[in-house]
């Protein structure tokens, strides 16, 4: 019998690969292109911003753009490096020194004596002395050069004679000068104090200011004005309704009250001193030199600065000692030590004219102290002496305490 075949299993229908659906660009939404748009702006804006600092620094380091000063004397880290502007410094001295400098018509803010740093080149230093004048010089340097430059600013002096018959000495400051005509040369710019004397004359003085490189002229002229003059103290006073003549103001005259604004008085020739009060506020001292047969007027404004800087004399023993130093002392209020150039104590001699002493100068709160021993030599035949401080800032504003007056006691006689 035959043996039946295997049967053959139906073979698997052959397996097609799956279609691939069409390929399309993958293009941005609107909002990925709005993102892209606002960070190629901000790149753009980074990029143009480096680059006008990177032109800008290679100008200065290649001499491109100029400078002047350095006050505070130190190079930036590029010049270190070598990689700064062309730059050299200036040693710059003055006689007298204090003056302040510009440069290219720069205020650098710095006095002499002081260092400055400029661009290589030339350049034009100015010195000057605020409402005393000025000079300007020439400099010149290259890269790391070290320059000097010493000005003479003095100012000078003539005095010429009124009467060649009456011969006429004249001290400056104190210090005898000479008979007139005379002339003193290398004077500092500021204020000074000629006293004339001579035989049969009434001694007498007079203020004046030497300018920077100029000559002031003067001539010894025998007083013969009269003995008085007239002094008028007005006074305004200024507030929301604007600025109007005040009426009733206090008014102090050499440290005394002697009326109400507006006040005429006839007083003694020579310095005066006046003050107005108004409602808790007090002006500034002036001080007005008034010459016999004439008229001078002192006008004083309230509202318009009740915080201004004021100089008030400390208080003298009610006896001053004739056997040993007193102290006199003035407090300048509202103002830096580095603001005031000088101080003067003034005093009145016996027979009518003013000597000044300088002050030494303290820093103190809130202002500057001046301090001098009082001159007992000066006290007239019935133990009196007038006197006053005055002080002169940076800018050349004057500043008065009232005209006081100071009493001397005996001499102690030595203890037996």
């Amino acid at each position: 019998m035959p043996v039946p075949s295997a049967v053959e299993a139906p073979s698997a229908p052959p397996v097609r690969p799956r279609p691939r659906p069409r390929m399309r660009p993958a293009w941005p939404s609107e909002r990925e292109l709005e993102r892209s748009r606002r960070r190629g702006r901000r790149t753009w804006m980074w990029d143009a911003a480096a680059l006008a600092v990177a032109l800008v620094a290679v100008a200065w380091a290649a001499g491109i753009i100029p400078g002047v000063g350095r006050p505070n004397g130190k190079a930036p880290w590029f010049a270190l490096l070598g990689l700064g502007a062309a730059r050299f410094d200036v040693s710059v001295e003055s006689r007298p020194p204090g003056a302040w400098i510009a440069a290219d018509g720069k205020d650098l803010q710095q006095r002499t004596p002081a260092t400055i740093e400029l661009a290589a080149g030339e350049h034009q230093i100015a010195l000057s002395f605020p409402d005393l004048g000025s000079a300007s010089f020439q400099v010149r340097g290259a890269r790391g050069d070290r320059q000097a430059l010493s000005a003479p600013l003095w100012g000078s002096l003539s005095v010429g004679e009124a009467e060649a018959s009456v011969p006429v000495t004249v001290e400056l400051d104190g210090e005898a000068v000479g008979t007139a005509p005379l002339s003193v040369d290398s004077l500092a710019p500021g204020a000074h104090e000629l006293r004339f004397t001579g035989p049969g004359l009434t001694p007498w003085g007079q203020a004046l200011r030497v300018r920077v490189g100029e000559n002031t002229e003067v001539v010894a002229r025998p007083m013969t004005s009269p003995a008085s003059g007239v002094l008028e103290v007005r006074a305004t006073f200024t507030d929301g309704n604007g600025t109007n003549a005040l009426t009733g103001a206090g008014v102090w005259v050499d440290g005394e009250r002697r009326g109400v604004t507006p006040l005429v008085l006839e007083l003694p020739r020579g310095p005066h001193s006046a003050r107005v009060e108004y409602r808790g506020e007090r002006t500034p001292v002036e001080v007005i030199d008034l010459p016999g047969g004439n008229q001078r007027f002192a006008s004083f404004e309230l509202g318009v600065n009740p915080d201004a800087p004021t100089l008030e004399a400390g208080p003298l023993p009610g006896a001053v000692p004739l056997g040993r130093p007193t102290v006199v002392s003035a407090d300048l209020n509202g103002v830096s030590a580095t603001d005031v150039r000088e101080m003067w104590l003034n005093v009145r001699e016996p027979e009518g004219t003013w000597r000044r002493y300088q002050m030494v100068m303290l820093k103190a709160p809130g202002g500057v102290v001046g301090v001098a021993v009082f001159p007992v030599a000066l006290f007239d035949s019935h133990g009196t002496a007038r006197y006053y401080v005055s002080a002169t800032d940076q800018t050349g504003d004057d500043y008065f305490t009232e005209i006081l007056s100071a009493h001397s006691a005996p001499k102690l006689s030595a203890a037996k």
